[in-house]
């Protein structure tokens, strides 16, 4: 699944996403590709408790990753 962000919302919002299955899937392809070592920290479990929440505000819980130019706490 290739989506891009504006894409990914129309279709949560329009319910032919599921946003949990797209975070799975995401997930997924993160953790079975440490070719590149990509993504350093992963929050899964927060992500997992969250995503009802997160599917409701302005990005409906897309997964997005960010870049280690942010240092975070």
């Amino acid at each position: 699944m290739h989506l891009t962000l504006t894409t990914y919302i129309a279709g949560v919002r329009d319910g032919s996403i599921d946003p949990k299955t797209a975070i799975q899937t995401y997930l997924e392809k993160i953790k079975n590709n440490d070719q590149y070592n990509a993504f350093v920290r992963i929050h899964e479990s927060y992500v997992h408790e969250h995503i009802d929440d997160f599917s409701l505000r302005e990005l409906a819980g897309a997964p997005i990753g960010i870049k280690d130019i942010f240092m975070t706490k």
